[in-house]
């Protein structure tokens, strides 16, 4: 393109351009590149010279560089002199001409030059749908694209597909489907197929999207990188990894890219599926040798290495990177952070500012839920002060670090104050910071103040709830504990119910409370009354404290026997081999009794067990746990 375009300058410098064809290429090949206002200074150029005026192909193009640069003013004006020189009737330039105004924004005189075009075609169409749904006009644009006389393109639908998904109406694609063809064939249609997964996807309908995948006959990889991702995207980290299996094994020509394993990785990331994760990571090292462990790749893999407890893998990746950015630094900082290793956290966080990397918000909230997590008040202090020094003003993430690191050390007043004293709106996040503070150390009547502020902001949140409920119970003030239940009732408000994930020989296994919904849930209770029996003597006494009810003790400890993760640890115990760790992930915050109960566990069972709750990873191992019961 560079070599024709300086011949062609060369020519029209010497004057030895004979016709319009030259200025024609030159200006056509001007408004390509990315200085498109050089194709309009070689149009004036050409008016000057009397000898070539400009034709009918000379106007689309200029337009065209109108077109991209916005130029309203400047395509205004070609208009006028397409006018006076009786040349714009013709079709293509008309079709330039509402390209022009639709991109620029100005959709009366695109609708007018539409309306007064005698020979429109597909372009004239898509042009004018496309300007509308820039603007998010879907309901116009859905209504020329029903209007349209013309067999539509895949370019029409991609156009229409791509705007409604932006303006968040993906349903409109479906009707305008059932609509313009009630018999419509999937597989037999102009139809972008992988957009429509992809919309559907971005808009987690992710069933109408495996609906229109299972349709397509040839899937390229991002055919099946769209469906995978829309998995993962919307919570459902299972079916995208079997998806991923079901590729390698049935589309043998079809090669990942680096989009797909980075959901496919996080899908292992949120399913703490250490053994998935190693054998994907190993799958990318021997099958994409010339994937660059860089950027978000490089990061999805900390990441899920941080989730699944194996802080020491998430390292190896780092240490194998030439080149750490922000985003590599915020990614180590935050999974040893979640880790509890809150001192490591802080390490690396000065290794970053040494090697000359500048920290930014999400540094700052790294590194905060790190010295949360392991009780380093002072550390977090000093953090939370250092922030103005890089020109960051502290958010409501920052002050909800803030808040919890305060509450986690017991200082729950001065929690309070710093509530009070925030420069923006406490938002519910900041509520339930506070909430929870008061249920670690009992403070009944700030709970009361932060559960009033947070049902106010979320009516609907039952975690809320729970908590206040919890706070009475702890308190022996069961009256108020009732009545929270009830209002809960009453208000239709749904407690989320617990949920605890296990990775066991390459399957991943969900266990609810009382759970007998395992093909070898006789086996697994079994175990469990086996474990029950050797805590008892080793003395555990059950934490009834949190038990929302006011019963009898042998009763409350019933209630806390089948608790999810301990059914999945018995699972665990059956199926893993006394060196391996036996590693759980579950949705909410673990329960004291539970705590203290797998404590007792990987010293009875000589067992490393790694569980990762809704707040952060508790390592326990010979009777102790990482945390050091600070959580």
């Amino acid at each position: 393109m560079a070599h024709i375009l300086q011949i062609h300058a060369r020519a029209i410098k010497l004057g030895r351009a004979e016709d319009s064809f030259l200025w024609n290429s030159m200006i056509r090949a001007l408004a390509r590149t990315e200085a498109p206002e050089q194709a309009l200074h070689l149009f004036d150029e050409m008016l000057q010279r009397a000898s070539f005026p400009p034709d009918k192909f000379t106007f689309p193009f200029a337009l065209s560089a109108c077109a991209r640069l916005r130029a309203l003013d400047e395509g205004s004006q070609l208009h006028s002199l397409a006018l006076r020189s009786g040349l714009a009737s013709d079709p293509v330039l008309q079709n330039a001409l509402i390209h022009m105004y639709a991109q620029s924004g100005c959709l009366h005189s695109a609708q007018q030059v539409f309306d007064r075009n005698p020979m429109r075609d597909v372009v004239s169409w898509n042009s004018l749908i496309g300007g509308y749904l820039r603007q998010e006009l879907v309901d116009e644009a859905s209504q020329l694209f029903s209007a349209m006389p013309h067999q539509r393109t895949a370019f029409s639908w991609n156009v229409m597909i791509s705007g409604c998904t932006r303006a968040g109406r993906p349903e409109l694609v479906l009707l305008l489907i059932r609509h313009l063809d009630p018999e419509f064939n999937w597989s037999d249609s102009a139809i972008p197929l992988t957009s429509l997964i992809k919309m559907y996807a971005e808009s987690w309908e992710v069933d109408a999207a495996r609906q229109v995948f299972d349709c397509i006959r040839e899937r390229d990889v991002v055919c099946w990188s769209a469906m995978i991702s829309g998995y993962v995207r919307c919570g459902r980290h299972v079916e995208g990894l079997r998806l991923f299996r079901d590729m390698l094994r049935d589309a043998e020509l079809v090669k990942p890219d680096e989009v797909m394993m980075v959901s496919v990785v996080s899908a292992c990331a949120h399913l703490g599926a250490l053994d998935q994760g190693r054998w994907v990571h190993a799958f990318i090292r021997k099958n994409m040798p010339s994937m660059r462990f860089e950027d978000e790749l490089a990061c999805a893999l900390i990441d899920m290495y941080s989730k699944c407890g194996s802080v020491e893998d998430a390292l190896v990746v780092l240490n194998e990177m030439s080149v750490m950015d922000i985003m590599v630094w915020n990614s180590i900082i935050c999974g040893l952070g979640i880790n509890g290793r809150g001192k490591d956290a802080l390490r690396y966080f000065e290794e970053m500012l040494e090697s000359g990397i500048t920290p930014d918000g999400v540094t700052f909230v790294g590194i905060l839920n790190a010295c949360s997590h392991a009780g380093l008040l002072v550390e977090g202090q000093r953090c939370f002060q250092l922030m103005t020094s890089y020109a960051i003003e502290p958010d409501i993430k920052h002050y909800g670090c803030m808040i919890d690191l305060l509450g986690r050390a017991g200082l729950v007043d001065e929690a309070t104050t710093l509530v009070r004293s925030m420069p923006m709106k406490p938002n519910v996040e900041i509520w339930g910071a506070l909430l929870g503070a008061c249920r670690r150390h009992g403070n009944v009547t700030i709970a009361e103040w932060a559960a009033r502020n947070l049902i106010e902001l979320d009516p609907d949140h039952s975690s809320c709830h729970v908590l206040l409920s919890n706070v009475y119970a702890a308190a022996g003030q069961w009256d108020k504990a009732r009545d929270v239940r009830k209002m809960m009732r009453a208000k239709g408000v749904e407690r989320v119910p617990g949920c605890s994930l296990i990775e066991s020989k390459g399957s991943v296994y969900e266990f609810v409370v009382g759970d007998v919904s395992h093909p070898r849930a006789e086996e697994i209770y079994s175990k469990l009354q086996e474990m029950i029996e050797l805590l008892k003597m080793a003395n555990h006494v059950s934490d009834t404290s949190q038990v929302l009810f006011n019963v009898e003790e042998e009763e409350k400890e019933a209630a806390l026997g089948y608790h999810s993760e301990k059914l999945a640890l018995a699972l665990g115990l059956i199926d893993t081999s006394p060196r391996d760790t036996i590693r759980i992930v579950k949705n909410l915050r673990v329960c004291g009794d539970c705590h203290s109960a797998m404590k007792l566990v990987s010293l009875i069972y000589d067992r490393d067990i790694i569980l990762r709750d809704r707040h952060r990873f508790h390592h326990f191992k010979e009777g102790s746990c990482s945390c050091v019961d600070y959580w």
